[in-house]
């Protein structure tokens, strides 16, 4: 087993390095807050690891840890891609109040998030990205006085860890594969971009760079708040093949290698231009388990570490997704235009036996809860109106748990529709209220296909019972009204100077790519809402998404557009 990090040092209390770190023994003042340190697993979806029921070893090393642990069962994230979803965990607010969409693409420096919170009261605090959304660009991460990414910034010192980051990504690469973007025997469309994106299977510079971070702090006794976002499930998907190997046979492994599964090749897929077999579609899934597999080898060397240096007792461990994956089921690929629950249903993770006993808990909570959960254990006031319940010693439970998808983010479709002017892309613009109540799931859309489903009997939402349970439906709609009736929306006449610059520099990059890709690309981009007189200044997208939409609306169904 790999030895701890500092463990040559730590035989020697001495070193003031080590007492700096707080690997020694030492006192603590009751009054010190806990550390909080949130470990995201990028693209997670719950029920592919070990730890929910799987089947195959993806997550050995979790699943050890959730002996101390609470485990969240049912942990739903306020939304299905990195933007909002990160948005409703740092600021505890839904799509509806903090605004931050794909064709904005920026967290208003109106809301102030947990980094800064924290941050105000006391913490040391310090951000790890491998996610280029989750970077300054985005203004996610507001607040964090210390920033390292694993690319290179615009207008920022070249980041310490870039390096490491690649070298990293790049000693996972296989000669053999073929199958996305970044594999040295790749002969497909790279056309979205991702072949640049060798930097992102970097778990083990994140922990090496959080352990720098606490060392080298120059007040070490104040507390700390870390987060760490961590790749390696998310696209293009590099597995080492030891992760393979752990779950998946050899003809499935080398099926894996071969089957094109690009970011356009999925697209295909998802619109009907592309078809993968059963067995190739088992090898994609496999992939994905063994990043997973990845992911948790990277986590249980980071608890080891902490619990070594003595730091693990003092430290509040969440490890969490922001939202999950489609694998071919329901036809659907990626993380877009769609609200099922392989999107929704997250691994949610927390350790801190001094506030949270070990066990499973089944009832249902947003990620969005994380917010007011923190500033809980942090012992800062949670702010009025926002969308989240703290999770220390709960007893009563949400009445509804809601996730939002106001914007699409539609306009990945425009490579897709260049190649095939066929595609239909009206069913990718819709948008959606999910609200559940426990097992039972209502899907609201704004174009009136609306769904209900049991997930206790049909946990694969193959069955529609929208037309049949008007009990469940009524309630469900009813809460779903209530929760929207209770949302202050966003105000985008808030934003500041920088903000409006952003912006700005979005609504530039969105018309440059419109004439680069012509009248038809142009077209469609405008019939798709993303011209650069829209973004920024019209309201091109709902503010709601359920009946509240339908109500404000006269009594149509809120597309984009309506109030």
């Amino acid at each position: 087993m790999r030895r701890p990090l500092l463990a040559a040092l730590a035989a020697s209390c001495a070193v003031s390095a080590l007492v700096a770190l707080g690997a020694c023994p030492r006192p603590v003042a009751a009054s010190r807050p806990p550390n909080v340190l949130i470990v995201l697993w990028d693209t997670a979806r719950a029920d592919r690891l070990s730890l929910y029921g799987y089947p195959v070893p993806t997550t050995p090393r979790l699943d050890a840890l959730a002996a101390e642990a609470a485990v969240y069962e049912r942990a739903t994230s306020r939304g299905i891609w990195t933007l909002p979803a990160h948005s409703s965990m740092f600021t505890g607010l839904t799509e509806t109040q903090h605004g931050a969409e794909a064709h904005v693409f920026w967290l208003d420096n109106q809301h102030q998030t947990l980094a800064e919170r924290l941050g105000a009261a006391g913490y040391d605090t310090f951000a790890f990205s491998a996610n280029p959304v989750v970077g300054l660009d985005s203004n996610l991460l507001q607040g964090f006085g210390t920033v390292e990414t694993t690319f290179p910034r615009a207008g920022a010192r070249r980041g310490r860890y870039v390096r490491d980051s690649k070298a990293a990504t790049r000693r996972k690469l296989l000669p053999a594969d073929a199958s996305q973007e970044i594999g040295q025997s790749f002969l497909g469309n790279p056309v979205d971009g991702w072949s640049r994106a060798v930097f992102k299977d970097a778990a083990p510079v994140a922990h090496r760079a959080l352990f720098d971070f606490l060392r080298e702090r120059p007040e070490p006794t104040r507390p700390w708040f870390a987060y760490l976002n961590l790749m390696e499930a998310h696209s293009p998907r590099i597995p080492s093949m030891r992760s393979r190997r752990a779950v998946a046979d050899e003809a499935t492994i080398a099926l894996g290698l071969a089957t094109d599964t690009s970011l356009f090749a999925k697209g295909e897929y998802v619109v009907n231009k592309r078809e993968y077999t059963p067995e190739e579609l088992r090898a994609i899934g496999a992939v994905y388990d063994a990043s997973l597999r990845d992911l948790d080898d990277a986590t249980g060397d980071l608890v080891d570490d902490l619990r070594a240096n003595k730091l693990l007792d003092d430290t509040v461990v969440i490890v969490v997704a922001d939202h999950g994956e489609m694998l071919g089921e329901h036809r659907a690929m990626e993380h877009r235009w769609a609200v099922w629950e392989p999107l929704l249903h997250v691994p949610l993770v927390i350790r801190y036996p001094a506030r949270f006993p070990a066990g499973r808990i089944r009832e249902r909570v947003s990620t969005g809860d994380l917010f007011a959960t923190i500033l809980d254990l942090a012992r800062q006031p949670i702010p009025e109106g926002v969308a989240s319940t703290s999770l220390v010693g709960r007893s009563r439970w949400d009445d509804v748990v809601v996730s939002q998808v106001l914007d699409p983010f539609s306009f990945q479709l425009g490579n897709l529709h260049e190649m095939y002017p066929d595609v239909d892309v009206v069913p990718f613009t819709r948008t959606w209220c999910v609200a559940y109540d426990q097992l039972w799931k209502l899907v609201y859309a704004s174009d009136g296909g609306h769904a209900l489903h049991d997930l206790g009997s049909d946990p694969t939402e193959d069955v529609n019972l929208y037309a049949q349970a008007t009990e469940q439906r009524t309630r469900l709609e009813d809460g779903l009204l209530a929760f929207e009736r209770g949302l202050t929306p966003h105000d985008p006449t808030r934003r500041d100077a920088e903000d409006l610059r952003h912006i700005e520099r979005n609504a530039a990059q969105v018309a440059k790519r419109a004439d680069e890709g012509g009248e038809e690309e142009a077209a469609q981009l405008a019939a798709l809402g993303y011209t650069s007189s829209d973004i920024g200044v019209q309201q091109t997208y709902p503010t709601f998404c359920g009946p509240w939409a339908r109500q404000a609306a006269g009594g149509t169904d809120g597309g984009p557009g309506t109030p």
